[in-house]
């Protein structure tokens, strides 16, 4: 087994970390992930990375990547800053071309890797975006704003307090009459 901790390498070999069971841990540098930073309310300055290499029992070469990272994103509901907690526990298996990604077991994701190695921020980077919710928004009662729920009361009150300030607006009609 080898173990590579805490010095993580720009580059790595997926086919050949999996043949040799390698292990990868350590921090990665996120600030230069250029299409994951935008997406962001601040900047994200690392994220704590570890793969292990293997094969399973019907021969499948995977990279088992675990994150757990706070992605700072905008709640969408009431548009204020939030921690978005991500947990990454997947099991990457590498491919030379879409074709042989059809033919993957139940729990495994494909890694298309088109040369040798593959740079391991890009590798985090696509993890990390594909684990992005599309509406980002805080959890229930996280949320400073108002939920739906209580719009549609305030609305509500709002309008029996107009019918009881004008008791006589319904003689007015019937003036007009």
């Amino acid at each position: 087994m080898c173990s590579k901790l805490n010095k993580l390498p720009l580059r790595i070999d997926p086919h050949q970390a999996s043949k040799e069971s390698a292990l990868y841990k350590g921090v990665i540098d996120c600030s230069k992930m250029n299409r994951l930073q935008p997406l962001l309310q601040s900047q994200l300055n690392s994220a704590e990375v570890e793969l292990q290499g293997g094969v399973d029992l019907y021969g499948n070469s995977y990279l088992h990547c675990k994150m757990n990272v706070a992605l700072p994103l905008i709640c969408q509901r009431c548009l204020q800053g939030m921690q978005y907690k991500v947990k990454v526990n997947i099991k990457l298996v590498p491919v030379n071309s879409e074709l042989e990604d059809l033919d993957l077991p139940e729990g495994y994701e494909p890694l298309l890797t088109k040369w040798k190695s593959v740079k391991l921020s890009d590798l985090v980077e696509e993890v990390l975006l594909l684990e992005l919710p599309v509406v980002s928004r805080h959890i229930g009662d996280e949320c400073p704003a108002p939920l739906y729920d209580e719009v549609d009361e305030i609305i509500e009150e709002e309008q029996v307090e107009e019918q009881r300030q004008k008791p006589f607006s319904n003689l007015k009609e019937l003036l007009n009459n």
